[in-house]
């Protein structure tokens, strides 16, 4: 006599149970362990009250009346210490400076140059110094013809040295070339800088 309390095992077409082996039986149906629903965590989420945003941020600020500093292409215009900036019969040198009010980074010096009279289409304009602060943008000492940085040049750019609010850039302009005749013969130039400003 089985014990009744052995569960029936199949065994071939025979099922044991527990008064032995009977044939033809149908095999117990196995069932699957049931499902159980899985919670992603993304569905559980709360959902998080509305975050207000203060104007100031809206408007592009970093603090109330603090605007965040973006970087602008400008001209920095460089102004002649002397004689307005024309060279006559009296004057072979004039500097220009320029002092620039936000943080300035140059990259390109553009001259505009205006010759009048004969011995004047005969002179050349030198720069002998181009400085940002104490450091100059040259990398040996020495004059340099300026004319090729006039507003028709190409590829022309310079990696200027950046200078903060207030610091000098400066240039010493000088005319070579034939004595010129007082009142006929001048040369005109104005100086700019294309660069970023960063504020």
């Amino acid at each position: 006599m089985m014990n009744p309390a052995i569960p029936g095992v199949v065994m071939g077409g025979y099922v044991m149970g527990p008064e032995g082996y009977v044939m033809g039986a149908a095999p117990p149906v196995l069932h699957a362990a049931p499902h159980h629903h899985v919670t992603h965590p993304q569905h559980n989420v709360a959902h998080l009250p509305a975050v207000h945003i203060p104007p100031w941020i809206a408007r592009g600020m970093i603090a109330p009346g603090m605007p965040v500093p973006s970087e602008n292409r400008k001209i920095l215009p460089v102004a002649p210490l002397t004689q307005g900036g024309t060279f006559a019969a009296v004057t072979d040198r004039i500097t220009y400076s320029a002092r620039p009010q936000k943080r300035f980074l140059g990259e390109r010096p553009v001259f505009t140059i205006v010759k009048i009279g004969d011995n004047a289409q005969a002179s050349a304009v030198l720069c002998n110094l181009f400085a940002v602060g104490t450091n100059p943008q040259q990398v040996e000492l020495g004059a340099f013809g300026v004319e090729d940085f006039t507003g028709n040049s190409l590829d022309m750019n310079l990696a200027m040295d950046q200078c903060e609010p207030g610091v000098e850039i400066r240039f010493d302009l000088s005319l070579v070339g034939p004595a010129f005749v007082d009142g006929e013969d001048s040369v005109f130039v104005s100086i700019k800088i294309l660069g970023r400003s960063v504020g």
